[in-house]
Parts: C-alpha cells; structure tokens; sequence
C-alpha cells in the first residue's frame, strides 16, 4: 500500500506539520523576522484538468530571512482530488519586499523539491507569490499562488493558498 493510500500515515504527517509551526514560532514577534513558520489551506488544479480536476489541500513551511528580505525556506503540501491524493515537499528560495512600516509585506517564492503518488515520485520546481498581512501580534494572513511544474515533463499544478504565518 502506498504512503498517500494509507489515511493514517497522511494523518500523522498532517499533525506533524500542523503541531511543528507553532512551536518553531514560539517567542517570535514582528520584530523578530528571522524565522517565518506558516501553515496553509489550498485549492487548486491541473492545468491539463487531469488529475481529476480541482484539488485542495493543506501544507505548513518555515522562511528563514537571511539578508534583506532573502528568504531560504522549506514547503510541505498534500493535496488530492476525486481521483487520488499527492504530496510535494520542496527547498525555496523567497525575497520579501519589506516596508520598514508596513504591515503589508509581499514576496515572490521559488526552488526545487519533488512530489509523488501512488508509490511514484518526481522532481518538481515551483514559483509563485503573495503577500502577508501582519496583524501587530506577531501574526500575519498569508495569501499566496503558486505554480508547481514537473521537471521531466507533465501536467502543471497551479493553487490559491491562505494560511497564517507566525
């Protein structure tokens, strides 16, 4: 039986990833931009429709800022539709266009990783953007797009991301 065939094994991968964030966002406020933990609800599709048409989805991912708004990061989604489920892990590279003022910070996102279903696996490259919209309390609305393309040639994934990001 595959990984993502198995509801136990997706559960306990999601109840990581929702569990890990906010302790990693212990003590951070929005002062403190060195570590950006987030977890995110998704919906999206292929842009062939195959795949079953609409996904949706969930994922959670820290940015690390290292230099004036250059981020190095990490994203975990799971994601399915009617007709199976599939997971993407990936490693980002992220610039924030940081206000000194404002509460609304955009970024753009891009990097590599792979994704697999069904007990396959192939490398992915993504990119995208959004914006979070930080409330004062060391908290931010995160809304986000991204593109999620195989390397070796397929369908593109393409989804609308909200979450938050501690």
């Amino acid at each position: 039986m595959s990984f993502l065939a198995n509801p136990a094994s997706v559960l306990q991968v999601v109840l990581l990833l929702f569990l890990a964030a906010p302790a990693l966002a212990q003590g951070l406020d929005r002062d403190d931009l060195e570590s950006q933990p987030y977890l995110y609800g998704s919906v999206g599709a292929f842009t062939s429709g195959a795949g079953g048409g609409a996904t949706y989805g969930f994922g959670a991912g820290a940015d690390w800022l290292v230099f004036e708004g250059l981020g190095l990061g990490v994203d975990a989604t799971i994601f399915g539709s009617n007709a199976y489920g599939f997971f993407v892990g990936s490693f980002d590279v992220s610039y924030h266009i940081i206000p000194s003022s404002s509460r609304i910070v955009p970024f753009i996102v891009g990097g590599i990783g792979f994704g697999g279903e069904s007990g396959s696996s192939v490398g992915i490259a993504n990119f995208g953007g959004g914006v979070n919209l930080w409330t004062g309390n060391g908290m931010a609305v995160r809304i986000e797009a991204r593109a999620r393309i195989p390397v070796e040639g397929g369908d593109t994934h393409v989804a609308a991301q909200i979450g938050l990001t501690f």
